[in-house]
């Protein structure tokens, strides 16, 4: 039973991370999108940030695999723009991604888990 309260509290932590990490600059960025710098096609600064501060959520969690970080930090890539319905898609698709990555058992505890991502899902 503490196996499975520590996985969930460690993939809540990590979600978090990254809720914070991706999402931290949208209300900036919705705000002040005249005001944006573009340094690249398709991205911003704020866009950036959010990448950074998402790679940063990710490279912070020491229960995760390597190649998990990998496809969290591939995901973390289509924050760039820092389109605020791109960023809660980013959040969405790593919630997914930790659940299945994690060893929350299969089951209710998974289902409850896989909830939780549907709420940060965009419309």
């Amino acid at each position: 039973m503490t196996l499975k309260v520590s996985t969930w509290l460690a993939v809540a932590s990590v979600g978090v991370a990254l809720l914070a990490g991706c999402g931290s600059s949208s209300t900036s960025s919705q705000s002040s999108t005249s005001g944006q710098t573009s340094t690249a096609a398709g991205t911003s600064v704020a866009g950036q940030q959010d990448v950074a501060g998402c790679k940063h959520g990710i490279q912070s969690q020491s229960e995760l695999s390597a190649s998990a970080k990998a496809r969290l930090e591939k995901i973390c890539e289509k924050a760039a723009n820092g389109n605020p319905a791109t960023l809660q898609q980013v959040a969405h698709e790593a919630c997914v991604e930790l659940v299945n990555a994690s060893h929350v058992p299969a089951g209710i505890s998974k289902e409850e888990a896989l909830a939780i991502c549907n709420t940060v899902k965009p419309k």
